[in-house]
Formats: structure tokens, C-alpha cells, sequence
């Protein structure tokens, strides 16, 4: 279907319970993703915060050491052995932090986390509303399923110890939607309009049969 043919369904939405319990799920699952990808992003935080350190202390006492090598080891030879080997362990801690790159999965980690949560407070407060006082519901359906569309393809893979806590954390919680990455799968709720749709479309129930009860003989008066 192309844009312009979702745009004309737009146009022509109503609000429906069906659609706001939609909005209500989306919403709900956005908050969801929202918690996972910060907790993902502490993690990769703390995993970049334990390759940094080691090399800034690292950096540091090796330039040091190189500079005052020829004053403070009588064997130079040893000294040079030793601070080529702590450049080495350096290069192979940068090396490992670019290649994993937890720096930039968690800035990844981190966008996501806003704007989930931000696709979250906004649907928060449009189904606070009035229905005569929210978005048209098109644009409403059309915004939050760019948005929701968008986060899912932008957003960085959550590890699966994440998922596994958060499902179990939430699994307490029936009434409220869990994302599909915790919650596998789920139902597709079908609209329909029993005063209209069902109308003329089923066949009317044929009447009950009559029963025919034979008639009863009367009794014959005893002689």
C-alpha cells in the first residue's frame, strides 16, 4: 500500500475503543522499551567506563615513565621492555573497546531510551483527553505508527539478559502490554461493529419447530 492510500484510510478513522486500547498498548510498550534500553545503555556505559580507565591511568604513567625512564631505571634496556609492554596492553584495551564498540551502542542505547519514552508521555496525555479534545484520530494513528515504525528499525538490538529480567520483572503485570521481544507473541484484536458489519451478514436463526402434542383419549367412566 502506498503513502497516499494510507493516507486516505487516515482520513478516514474514527475513535473506537478498539483504537485507543491500540494507542493504549502502543504506549504501554513504548514505556517498556524504553526502561530496557536504558538499562542496556548503563551496561554498555559501565562496560566502555571499565576500558577507559584502565587506559587513561595507563596513558598516563607510560608517558611519565618515558619521560623520566633514564633517571629512574638503571637498566634501560628492562625499562624499555616494560614500557613497550604497557603501550602494548593499551593499544590491545583501545582496540577491544573500538571493536566491540560499547561507546556508541550506548549513545545508541541512550537515544532510544528518550524516544520511547517520549512516544510514551505523548500518548500518556492525548488519551487523557476528551476524545472531542485530542488529535484528529488519523493523524494520531499515522504519527504514532511512523514513530513507533521508526524507533524499531533505528533502534539498537537489546541483549537478551535484559529481556529475560524485564519479562520476568513484569510478569505480575497482566493488564499492561509488554513488548514483543519479552512478550513473544501476541493477538491481533479485530474490530467489529455488531450494530453495522453483523447486520445482514448472518443469516437469520430459522424459528423452532412446533410441537404437535397428540390429544389425550378421555377416561371412560368404571361401570
Amino acid at each position: 500500500m502506498g503513502d497516499s492510500g494510507a493516507t486516505d484510510i487516515g482520513n478516514n478513522v474514527t475513535w473506537t475503543i478498539v483504537l485507543e486500547d491500540y494507542f493504549a498498548q502502543t504506549g504501554e510498550k513504548a514505556n517498556g522499551l524504553a526502561i530496557m534500553h536504558k538499562r542496556a545503555e548503563s551496561i554498555f556505559t559501565r562496560r566502555k567506563t571499565y576500558i577507559d580507565l584502565p587506559v587513561i591511568v595507563g596513558s598516563g604513567a607510560v608517558a611519565f615513565l618515558n619521560a623520566g625512564s633514564s633517571s629512574l631505571f638503571t637498566d634501560h634496556q628492562l625499562a624499555a621492555t616494560a614500557l613497550g609492554v604497557g603501550s602494548l596492553v593499551i593499544g590491545i584495551l583501545n582496540t577491544v573497546g573500538t571493536y566491540f564498540g560499547w561507546a556508541k551502542r550506548a549513545e545508541g542505547h541512550r537515544m532510544s531510551s528518550i524516544h520511547y519514552a517520549k512516544l510514551y508521555r505523548f500518548i500518556n496525555v492525548e488519551l487523557r483527553l476528551p476524545r472531542d479534545q485530542r488529535m484528529q484520530p488519523g493523524d494520531f494513528l499515522k504519527y504514532v505508527k511512523d514513530q513507533y515504525d521508526r524507533l524499531a528499525e533505528l533502534s539498537p538490538l537489546i541483549p537478551g539478559s535484559i529481556t529475560s529480567t524485564f519479562a520476568k520483572q513484569m510478569e505480575k503485570y497482566k493488564d499492561i502490554s509488554k513488548p514483543e521481544e519479552t512478550n513473544g507473541l501476541n493477538k491481533i484484536n479485530i474490530f467489529v461493529d455488531s450494530a453495522h458489519e453483523l447486520e445482514g451478514a448472518l443469516s437469520p436463526l430459522p424459528p423452532p419447530p412446533v410441537l404437535h402434542t397428540p390429544p389425550t383419549k378421555a377416561a371412560t367412566p368404571s361401570s
